[in-house]
């Protein structure tokens, strides 16, 4: 999921840095942005937004063979409720902050990187495996 993100956020003019603290800032606020630990730890946290879902997912395709067979469309909307959950529950209750230099991706952009640059891979590996 990480690649499609940097690339959009490469060519809107925001560098990979930025993009890592602003993961970072919904648990560090704006200190975040104040060095490497907002990158380092914006870097794990979009490592762990990718793998609890496909953890949830495998646990759920193990139970629901159909799933399986519908990885096509299961994956899409794995990320459609990852990009939901995120942007309505987890980041309102955080300590999430975007300062005026760093703007967050366009909302369609941000979905169709969560429906096809994560659930779906997540799908297609889980089918596989």
């Amino acid at each position: 999921m990480l690649v499609p993100v940097l690339i959009l956020q490469l060519a809107r003019g925001i560098g990979v840095i930025p993009e890592m603290q602003l993961a970072a800032s919904s648990l560090m606020g704006m200190a975040a942005y104040g060095g490497t630990t907002g990158l380092i730890l914006g870097t794990l946290l979009h490592f762990f937004v990718s793998i609890v879902p496909a953890i949830a997912y495998a646990l759920v395709a193990s139970r629901l063979p159909i799933v399986n067979r519908l990885a096509w469309l299961g994956g899409p909307l794995l990320g459609i409720i990852v990009f939901f959950f995120m942007g309505f529950v987890v980041l309102p209750h955080s300590a999430f902050i975007t300062p005026p230099s760093v703007s967050p991706m366009p909302f369609l952009p941000a979905l169709l990187i969560h429906m096809f640059g994560l659930g779906l891979p997540i799908a297609l590996i889980v089918r596989r495996g």
